[in-house]
């Protein structure tokens, strides 16, 4: 997709503000939490991508706090850093498709990690993330939708 600056130019507008919804987070076989997250999303990198700073909370305490940068190339490539508040950065890659950011990566126990963020509808960010391996077949560990506000 090359030459895709409408696309990023498109998703920048959508995801610019401050978001907020609900989070289900599987913590293993048939046992899950409900959590509340909030992000509030800024233009960055001169205007190739953009930077979100996270909270989520579980019973009214913070159990997550992270900031997450994605690049996005002409190609609609995507390189995204989350960066939480303790324990090492995490790159993910990936593309842009119709709002849709798409990116994954590899841990150290060979797990493939995936992030799918839909911003198709302009007011209602959903994310969800997978797990998979070659003797596990993907699961989903995080779901959310988040309201613009």
């Amino acid at each position: 997709m090359a030459g895709n600056e409408t696309g990023i130019a498109e998703l920048l507008e959508t995801v610019e503000g401050e978001w907020e919804g609900e989070e289900t987070l599987v913590m293993g076989p048939d046992q899950t939490v409900t959590a509340f997250g909030r992000f509030v999303a800024k233009r960055a990198l001169n205007g190739a991508g953009f930077t979100s700073d996270y909270t989520q909370s579980v019973d009214d305490r913070v159990s997550l706090a992270c900031q997450t940068t994605y690049r996005i190339g002409p190609d609609s490539q995507v390189l995204m850093t989350w960066t939480p508040s303790s324990g090492d950065p995490q790159v993910f890659s990936g593309e842009l498709k119709d709002r849709v950011i798409h990116v994954s990566r590899i841990d150290d126990q060979g797990m493939t990690n995936t992030i799918i963020s839909d911003y198709s509808d302009p007011r209602v960010a959903r994310i969800k993330t997978t797990i998979a391996s070659e003797s596990l077949p993907e699961m989903t560990v995080f779901s959310a939708e988040y309201t613009l506000r």
